[in-house]
């Protein structure tokens, strides 16, 4: 009868250790994971930095500010040097599409007429970081709508979708 008490002191010396064991692995994978999204979140912002400093960094390079229609603020910008096929897209803080399967298309608008000039989805933290093959000075307005993606059968020659982001292009 003197083991039962030992015993059941042993036992419950295992399951406290087993348990403290269990915490630090516990907190050492959430250091981790926490770790490794602060990582990413610098990462993030040194290639927005970077971006940013290229964009700004050609002389006469242009910017213009994308608004959404509905809140009047701009979360996207977008840089290009007349002359240049090379126009830069930046946004932060870009929701996911609202649908699955759909994108976010990139419209160039010259005196009513659109095309379509590339599709993008913002990355898991909400930041778009694309160019595209264009010279912004030869059209008036930039506007992104969400569509559903085309695959075989190419892309509509008019958006489908409503208007997240606008932006006017002016000539100076």
């Amino acid at each position: 009868m003197g083991d039962k008490p030992v015993r059941a002191k042993r036992r419950w010396a295992f399951t406290a250790v087993a348990a403290s064991v269990v915490a630090i692995f516990g907190l050492v994978g959430v250091s981790v994971v926490l770790s490794g999204r602060m990582n990413d979140a610098q990462d993030n912002q040194q290639q927005l930095t970077n971006m940013f400093k290229d964009m700004l960094g050609d002389d006469g390079a242009r910017m213009v500010s994308l608004k959404n229609p509905s809140t009047q603020e701009p979360t996207m910008f977008v840089s290009y040097l007349p002359g240049q096929a090379a126009t830069r897209f930046v946004g932060v803080n870009v929701p996911q599409p609202d649908y699955p399967g759909d994108v976010y298309r990139v419209w160039l608008v010259h005196q009513g007429i659109v095309t379509p000039v590339g599709d993008f989805i913002p990355d898991e933290d909400g930041i778009v970081m694309i160019e595209i093959p264009a010279d912004l000075s030869d059209y008036d307005q930039v506007t992104i709508t969400e569509e559903p993606q085309m695959v075989s059968s190419g892309v509509a020659s008019a958006p489908t979708g409503s208007s997240r982001w606008v932006g006017y292009i002016t000539s100076s």
